[in-house]
């Protein structure tokens, strides 16, 4: 039998690459949270394209169809799987956490650091 060559695979989308599609505009942390603020909406509906799409148009700012090209690209399903693997090498906990990486080295914070605590790692590590 001959080899059969495989489908092209539609890269994974879901919340992650939603968010990361709305990062594309700088507005990756505005898509997070109302995502997670309408987490009782997404429990009663499911997380499917529609209610992902219903977030994106509620972001302020953020273009519609700038936001759906990036989230079909392969670009960001690529990020979401980096972003993914970073985390499993270091480790990191389910609960929030932040990883500053800079000229002067990377630091792991966890356990939900606050904004205090990332700016200081930032200004140091900058350097």
């Amino acid at each position: 039998m001959p080899a059969r060559e495989a489908a092209p695979q539609r890269p994974p989308r879901g919340s992650l690459t939603a968010a990361e599609a709305a990062g594309e505009q700088g507005r990756q942390w505005q898509f997070a949270d109302l995502f997670f603020r309408n987490q009782e909406l997404a429990r009663e509906r499911g997380v499917d394209e529609a209610l992902l799409r219903e977030i994106a148009v509620a972001v302020p700012q953020l273009e519609i169809t700038e936001w759906e090209q990036a989230y079909d690209s392969p670009e960001s399903a690529d990020a979401v799987r980096a972003d993914a693997m970073l985390a499993s090498e270091l480790e990191l906990p389910a609960e929030p956490a932040v990883v500053v990486d800079g000229p002067s080295g990377m630091r792991v914070m966890t356990a939900s650091p606050s904004l205090e605590e990332i700016e200081v790692a930032i200004a140091e590590l900058g350097d």
